[in-house]
């Protein structure tokens, strides 16, 4: 079906060091009709655990062309990252026939891209979907802030241009749920963000300044779609995942048998997203010109207990005795033992989200997709992958 040409005045957001300046512009507004296989060409910035997964899908949806932003790292160049990305993820020949790969970086000026490129990614793209980000909850303040608030003003700044004088249909940001931080609230709500959060580490603060602008940019007019998952863990009938992050480097620990208390709350929640459903909810949006000016929370309605997570025989080797868990505030770490202070040390990041008592609306999120279960059945098939894979052992000792 041929696309309809609409000419509309709309405000611009153009941004300025992450500063959203507001002006009316006259643009041409192309809306594609017809059948959700309609082709498109996609900017894609991030190549890590959800980018990574996002490719093959674009790719396998439809005739789609996919110019992938990476940047060279240590000695390999961008394209030679990108040529093991695609011998990992099995892609045809057609299929990386369709993908560009622009060596570039979020964290400069334009992307890092030379002018031409610039022109072309204007000229060209219907969508943008934005991923890159330093996630580490380790990460200091100057690496969080360079990749994920100034790149995401950058990409901000680049879409501003696709969008008054290209093609361009709508940005994807994704952001985290953690951008609600801890303080007070036990309720996170979708379409909003919190005006005074306390948040753990830089991370969880630049995720959510990068958001800041994302919805100042949306409320100014660019047609933007926000998703926030909770902790991305593996894929809800397997397990698998490539990326053992967050719950995974803990539950290691705690299963080697060395720690034998852990300052936990065994009622708090730990809000944890299937890999699978975080990809499926962002596929799902880009059929859907509804999810435009959204915001999703993507995380289960009915989250996993901390104590449910520690009686899940599957990350336990046979003999190994659980960790007792102790609220916060009755923990004594004088009880410990060298040994178990330098392990608990080394994953101190993960303790805010085994103490929280906040849950997030799911609103929108139930209406694009459907929730995921994440009971202890499917904490059973997290450990088992784990084990087989050979991240977590199979044997005490």
């Amino acid at each position: 079906m041929r696309s309809r040409l609409r000419a509309e005045s709309r405000p611009r957001a153009r941004v300025h060091d992450g500063a959203i300046e507001l002006v009316r512009v006259r643009r041409t507004e192309r809306r594609v009709g017809g059948s959700p296989m309609t082709a498109l060409r996609i900017l894609l910035t991030g190549t890590g655990t959800i980018g990574r997964e996002l490719l093959v899908p674009l790719l396998r949806a439809s005739s789609n062309r996919v110019a992938v932003l990476m940047r060279d790292r240590r000695r390999r160049s961008a394209q030679q990252r990108a040529d093991a990305l695609f011998r990992e993820l099995d892609l045809t020949a057609s299929e990386r026939a369709r993908v560009e790969v622009l060596q570039g970086d979020v964290t400069c000026a334009g992307l890092g891209l030379d002018a031409a490129a610039q022109v072309r990614i204007i000229e060209d793209v219907d969508l943008i979907i934005h991923t890159a980000a330093a996630t580490a909850l380790t990460a200091d303040r100057a690496l969080c802030d360079a990749v994920n608030r100034a790149g995401t003003a950058n990409v901000l700044g680049l879409a501003e241009r696709c969008y008054t004088r290209g093609r361009l249909k709508r940005l994807v940001h994704l952001s985290t749920a953690l951008v609600a931080g801890g303080g007070s609230a036990t309720l996170a709500c979708e379409d909003e963000l919190p005006a005074t959060p306390a948040h753990a580490n830089h991370y969880e603060w630049s995720k959510y300044e990068a958001e800041r602008i994302v919805r100042a940019a949306m409320h100014a007019g660019l047609p933007v779609t926000v998703f926030r998952p909770s902790m991305v863990v593996g894929e809800t009938e397997t397990g698998r995942t490539r990326d053992f992050n967050v719950i995974y480097p803990l539950m290691r620990i705690m299963a080697s048998g060395y720690v034998t208390r852990f300052p936990a709350d065994p009622r708090a929640r730990i809000h944890l997203a299937p890999l699978d459903f975080v990809v499926g909810a962002i596929m799902r949006s880009l059929d859907a010109a509804w999810t435009v000016g959204l915001t999703f929370h993507l995380t289960a309605p009915d989250p996993p207990t901390v104590a449910q997570l520690f009686d899940c025989d599957a990350f336990f080797p046979s003999g190994v005795s659980r960790p007792q868990l102790y609220p916060p505030a009755e923990f004594d770490p004088s009880a410990c033992t060298p040994r178990e202070r330098d392990l608990l040390e080394s994953v101190s990041f993960c303790f805010p989200y085994f103490n929280s008592r906040l849950s997030f609306e799911t609103r929108n999120a139930g209406r694009l997709v459907p929730l995921p279960v994440t009971d202890s059945a499917y904490l059973t098939r997290l450990g088992r992958y784990a084990v087989e894979s050979g991240y977590l052992q199979r044997t005490a000792g």
